[in-house]
């Protein structure tokens, strides 16, 4: 079988005066076209889904207007300390959020 693949044959052999086998470099397949192959079968997986513009769990969005809700507390006067206990986070996570740091 000519044409099957076997992991010996990605080296080539050279014959040598003294030696008896070294091997002379790698002999791989092309790599552009294993990419191009893996990008093409992506591409015909996905095609035709639409990619949604905001997460589809329900944990960020609670998440996302949690923080918008302490961010405009902390802004009208409300302390670090306040916000963690009313929200049960910590006062280190309130001012994260507040920094506009993510985890």
């Amino acid at each position: 079988m000519s044409g099957a693949f076997h992991p010996a044959h990605f080296f080539r052999r050279r014959w040598q005066r003294g030696n008896d086998l070294s091997y002379e470099g790698l002999d791989v397949p092309s790599f552009p076209k294993a990419l191009w192959a893996m990008v093409f079968a992506t591409a015909i997986n996905y095609y035709g889904q639409v990619v949604p513009l905001a997460p589809i769990s329900n944990s960020t969005p609670a998440k996302y207007v949690r923080n918008a809700e302490i961010r405009a507390r902390h802004k009208r006067g409300e302390s670090r300390a306040t916000l963690a206990q009313v929200f049960g986070i910590s006062e280190q996570r309130v001012w994260q959020i507040v920094q506009g740091r993510r985890r």
